[in-house]
């Protein structure tokens, strides 16, 4: 139950991230210190304006020295956290890239955590 859960909501996630690039491309910095993996942190900033309002915020990628992806943060509108039950995503990555543990938040509290 839990793992088809978790395919369903990574399912979402991927869709969404994949159409907001498309339908509704946010605004991209990086934050000019390092990081605490030795990196840069990229920072999407979607806006809810528009024809294509968005269920995302904003997305924290962390890098780590080698421009490899660590983390990735995925903060969701109050609307899709009523509806979906979460307002946070914590994705970590290993060094080949693969994914190796999720967290899901709401209200800044860990609700559900996958992974080591």
């Amino acid at each position: 139950m839990l793992a088809s859960h978790i395919k369903k909501v990574l399912w979402i996630c991927c869709m969404l991230f994949l159409l907001q690039g498309v339908c509704n491309a946010g605004d991209e910095s990086n934050v000019p210190k390092k990081n605490e993996y030795g990196g840069k942190t990229v920072v999407f900033n979607f806006s809810n304006n528009g024809k294509n309002p968005s269920t995302v915020i904003k997305i924290l990628i962390y890098l780590d020295s080698d421009e490899k992806k660590v983390k990735r943060e995925v903060y969701y509108t109050d609307k899709f956290a009523d509806k979906e039950g979460f307002s946070k995503m914590v994705d970590y990555f290993g060094i080949n890239g693969e994914q190796i543990k999720k967290e899901l938040f709401k209200n800044n509290s860990l609700i559900k955590s996958s992974g080591p």
